[in-house]
């Protein structure tokens, strides 16, 4: 028995190039020893009531230093390879960890040997089995067991140049406590785990004087863990309480992406439960996570992308197993966000920040844009394509993912938008963002209900209701928005770069209604109100519409100059060709379009809000004549109203002939007017008066002004009698002998068209349209009129 024996500067060095990374300490005192040895049979046992070490210290400056070890009944047995100690208490360890940028750690070389998994070899083809199970009992390993093992006010220093960027961690005020361990650690041992954590990058590190104390909660985040521990196989389970743990540092050891988390603090309060099976890691989490003042940056150009006040996760439920189907259930009871923010952003490339977020930091975008043709899918990549199936994972949350969220609260909340490709640039806000989405899951069809709040440019509400799916693919959606009373003007850079013209004033009303049902067809209506809107001068921009813009958008206006625009749209997500916004695009341009070929009739469905009359923009003629029709009243007396509607506009008249096909029908009205000179001549005074207006011959006198003018005219094919007296014929030929002295009328046809032009001018000015807004325009003749040809006139309006 040893009562007490004391070593003072103990060290032990092994040599070459490891000298001065060996164990050594200060002193060790060692009391209440025994030893028990005996030759035959071979017995080595060594008792220890109590073993202290005072200052020791491993691995050279950067290794582990100690203000004291004590250990208490402490049996060791050679020749049985084990050791047992009542407890085992380390005070104030201080450890530096690093790891270079190859991934070598500092300490590795300290660990004990067949702690770490060794490298697979080959064995050799002659290596026989005896030789091996030799090898094998010579290593077996040492059976350790421990009732009560502590760490008292540690501290570890953990500096990182593997990861994106260099992490330098400061752990301080370390309790560690593991109760009934062995080793190998095939039973689970109790632990429990308390530490601060300091981000180093965001905070100075403490002081040498007060890292010799223990650190309170103001140094950095806290960290403690009550549970289980098993080694073979290993696992970890208990009770996880952490406060202020810094995300950032987490966010250095995602793939390295264009972008990277500025600061954060993530709080955590639940149940853990971590495993190395050999089908891969298990976890698995029941709690509660929040995630404070998070800042997400872009890195190429460095700027602010997502961030938020708080992010709470209640009822958090997390499964991760590589062997379970799926791999991932994640179940989260409510998500409350308070105060976020979000900024997107469109390049002068016209490469939006967030789809530029996954690609790798530092790499070149793809050259191609989303405009591009090399960028849109060919023929033979989407013919042979299957669409996804309504409900599945494609498109959704990801393969082997089962997301079910009981429901989301956002409690305040902007979204910038800046665009730089558009000159001069344009940014926009959305605010004050508020409302609740309910609960929805990617293994389910039922929707969540919607209903949210916010202000655009600080003046226009928008609403959105309705209800939603977004895990499923197709998504399924059935919401309303509405926007009402958004100032337009902030809006002059895309007009000047599309239509030409930049905006002075204006507001914007919107109610659309979207409805995607589980086989992805989309039904959209979309509704716009645009009051008093008001363009400025005309700017040279070389992607403007060639369109007559203002023309168009005066042919819209109501007569309280609002425009009203109605846009269905129906199409298929499952369509790789389509595109929500080209829809629209080419409804808008068709639109347009109607106003500029067809204004009248627009103009007559905008003021009527029934169907339009057809063909207001043309009125026509009986061929050969220039004179308009008693059915021709309404006609005109529903232009000149609208016209009257707009006294901006300017109307131009063309008149117009069928060319030759025409002529015959000239013929026959210049034979119907000398009928009705003629009839008028042989009339008295008076009844010649009273039939001053008529336009043809009354039929029960038809045959008598045709023989007089048969008889007045000289024909040189007129039929006589023997005496050379004309001869009486039947009135069908006189009127043939007449209609073959008449010129054909070809070269009146101009004349014809211009007399049509002046009689619809004549028209409209008695109706009210003043004259100095009617313009005459050359008259237009087709030499070769189809038989489909109807003589008109037409109509066309335009801007002064």
């Amino acid at each position: 028995m040893l009562t007490q024996a004391q070593w003072k500067d103990f060290s032990w060095q092994p040599a070459g190039a490891d000298a001065g990374q060996g164990p050594r300490a200060q002193a060790i005192v060692l009391r209440n020893a025994s030893l028990d040895w005996s030759r035959s049979p071979s017995v080595l046992r060594i008792d220890a009531g109590a073993l202290d070490v005072e200052q020791p210290a491993i691995g050279g400056p950067a290794g582990m230093h100690a203000t004291a070890l004590q250990l208490r009944q402490a049996k060791v047995d050679l020749q049985a390879r084990s050791l047992s100690l009542g407890s085992a208490t380390l005070l104030q360890p201080q450890v530096a960890l690093a790891r270079d940028s190859s991934g070598a750690w500092s300490l590795q070389h300290l660990l004990p040997a067949g702690l770490l998994p060794p490298p697979q070899r080959t064995a050799k083809a002659g290596t026989g089995s005896a030789e091996r199970g030799t090898k094998a009992a010579a290593a077996s390993p040492w059976r350790v067991q421990v009732a009560d093992a502590s760490i008292r006010g540690g501290t570890l220093g953990f500096a990182d140049t593997h990861a994106a960027r260099p992490v330098v961690l400061y752990f301080s005020g370390i309790d560690a406590e593991l109760h009934h361990a062995a080793w190998p650690m095939r039973e689970a041992a109790g632990l429990n785990l308390r530490a601060h954590v300091l981000d180093a990058r965001q905070a100075p590190l403490p002081s040498a004087q007060a890292s010799t104390k223990r650190t309170g909660a103001g140094a950095g985040a806290s960290l403690s863990l009550q549970g289980q521990l098993r080694a073979a196989p290993w696992r970890l389970r208990g009770r996880l309480r952490a406060q202020g743990l810094p995300v950032q540092v987490a966010g250095d050891y995602l793939p390295r992406v264009n972008a990277r988390v500025i600061r954060g603090t993530a709080d955590a309060d639940g149940n853990i439960d971590v495993s190395l099976p050999a089908g891969g890691p298990r976890l698995g989490f029941e709690g509660r996570v929040a995630l404070e003042g998070l800042a997400l940056n872009t890195l190429q150009p460095d700027a602010s992308l997502l961030g938020w006040r708080s992010l709470q996760l209640q009822s958090l439920r997390l499964r991760l197993d590589p062997a379970a189907r799926p791999h991932a259930r994640v179940d989260v009871g409510q998500v409350l966000l308070h105060n976020f923010y979000a900024r997107l952003t469109l390049s002068p490339q016209a490469r939006l920040n967030v789809a530029e977020v996954l690609r790798p930091a530092g790499t070149a975008s793809s050259p191609s844009s989303p405009s591009s043709p090399s960028s849109a899918p060919t023929a033979s990549s989407t013919s042979s394509a299957t669409p996804p199936r309504a409900g599945s994972a494609a498109g959704g949350s990801p393969p082997g993912l089962s997301l079910r969220i009981g429901g989301i609260t956002l409690d305040g909340g902007r979204i910038d938008w800046a665009d730089h490709f558009v000159q001069p640039n344009y940014s926009a806000s959305l605010g004050e963002v508020h409302g609740s989405i309910g609960a929805f899951s990617s293994d389910s069809p039922s929707q969540a209900t919607v209903d949210l709040r916010a202000v655009a440019e600080g003046t226009a509400p928008v609403t959105l209701t309705g209800k939603v799916n977004p895990l499923l693919s197709p998504p399924q959606l059935d919401v309303h928005g509405r926007v009402d009373d958004l100032q337009l003007a902030p809006l002059s850079p895309y007009s000047t770069r599309y239509a030409g013209y930049g905006i002075e004033r204006g507001l914007l009303s919107m109610n659309v209604h979207y409805d995607i049902d589980a086989g992805g067809k989309l039904e959209a209506d979309n509704k716009l109100v645009l009051r008093q809107l008001t363009f400025g001068p005309r700017v040279d921009s070389p992607t403007a519409t060639k369109l007559p813009v203002l023309l168009a958008v005066d042919l819209l206006k109501d007569p309280n100059g609002n425009i009203n625009l109605d846009i269905p749209i129906s199409g298929s997500l499952n369509d790789p060709h389509f595109s929500l916004g080209a829809v629209i695009a080419q409804t808008v341009g068709k639109l347009i379009l109607r106003a500029i070929t067809a204004p009248f009739s627009l103009m007559a469905h905008m003021f009527s809000g029934s169907a339009p009359p057809p063909q207001l923009n043309v009125v026509p003629f009986a061929p050969g004549q220039a004179q308009l029709g008693a059915g021709d009243a309404t006609r005109l007396a529903d232009i000149a109203r609208l016209l009257q509607a707009k006294p901006r506009l300017v109307v131009t008249i063309t008149g117009g002939t069928c060319g030759a096909s025409e002529a015959k029908a000239l013929q026959q009205a210049v034979l119907e007017r000398r009928l009705l000179q003629a009839w008028r001549r042989e009339l008295p005074r008076a009844e010649a008066y009273a039939h001053a207006k008529d336009t043809q011959v009354p039929a029960k006198y038809r045959d008598q002004a045709l023989a007089e003018l048969y008889r007045s005219t000289s024909l040189p094919d007129k039929p006589r009698n023997a005496l050379g007296l004309a001869r009486s014929v039947p009135p069908q030929t006189m009127q043939e002998l007449l209609l073959r002295s008449i010129p054909d009328g070809r070269d009146q046809l101009q004349a014809l068209a211009m007399r049509r032009a002046i009689a619809l001018r004549e028209g409209l000015s008695k109706l009210g349209v003043p004259a100095a807004r009617q313009f005459i325009a050359a008259p237009e003749t087709l030499a070769n009129a189809a038989s489909a040809c109807s003589p008109s006139a037409r109509l066309s309006v335009s801007l002064p």
